[in-house]
């Protein structure tokens, strides 16, 4: 990116456009030293930090905020990147100096005089405290549902019954690994298509259609019987309990 310069080192009338820029960013701006002491802050970063600007200026870092990484990989990426390309963006987390922990999303900006000397760095923070939370929360839900599905399978793959999942156009959504046993066809080999397309005779297929197409348009629960000749000229009676399956609507 451009290389930042001080307040002192353009035109007057452009440090204040800056200055008004600043000043109203929703993210916090604070400028560090050399040294890493406070050089400047912007009211979002007063507010962010909980510390006036007045208060902190001279003062070092840690007096504002204490940064804790994830692992230390990540730090050294970030300080790596700040040596090599004069900037970084990372997350991590600030402790403020009253014990308040925030989730934050930085970049890091070195600041160079027209010389091109180094005067210190830049720092543009972003709370991003709610975004983790989703995130969290996101996890947590994926984490519930693959637990439910884990379950769903044991129950399902060990029962002597055959259990199918079927969609509004009668396509098999899921179909336990028992069905081969009586059809020679793998579950897989049913994913995404009709009975009709497998194969079933026309005289059951008819019926099964219309008791599967009672269930969607009723709502209740239906149920069937009927033959079905498997591999090597043997058949079997089954019986079909067909039960809706609601959307959250």
């Amino acid at each position: 990116g451009e290389d930042i310069y001080t307040l002192d080192s353009a035109h007057a009338a452009t440090n204040a456009m800056r200055k008004d820029v600043l000043a109203q960013m929703q993210d916090a701006v604070i400028a560090f030293d050399v040294d890493d002491h406070v050089v400047f802050m912007n009211p979002a970063a007063e507010r962010q930090y909980g510390r006036a600007a007045s208060d902190m200026l001279g003062r070092p870092r840690g007096d504002l905020f204490r940064e804790r990484w994830a692992d230390a990989a990540r730090a050294l990426h970030a300080r790596e990147q700040l040596r090599t390309q004069g900037s970084c963006r990372a997350e991590s987390v600030h402790v403020r100096a009253d014990g308040r922990e925030m989730h934050v999303e930085c970049t890091v900006s070195l600041l160079k005089d027209a010389a091109h000397a180094p005067l210190g760095s830049l720092s543009v923070i972003r709370n991003i405290d709610d975004r983790v939370q989703v995130q969290a929360a996101l996890a947590r839900a994926a984490a519930a549902v693959t637990q439910r599905e884990r379950q769903f399978a044991t129950l399902v793959e060990n029962s002597p019954d055959i259990f199918s999942r079927l969609d509004r156009d009668l396509r098999h959504l899921y179909v336990s690994p028992l069905v081969e046993r009586y059809t020679g066809v793998p579950a897989s080999g049913y994913i995404g298509r009709t009975t009709a397309e497998m194969g079933l005779i026309p005289e059951v297929q008819a019926d099964y259609d219309r008791a599967l197409n009672r269930v969607f348009a009723s709502g209740e629960v239906g149920a069937m019987k009927f033959r079905l000749a498997g591999s090597g000229g043997r058949s079997w009676m089954f019986s079909s309990r067909l039960i809706p399956e609601f959307a959250a609507d």
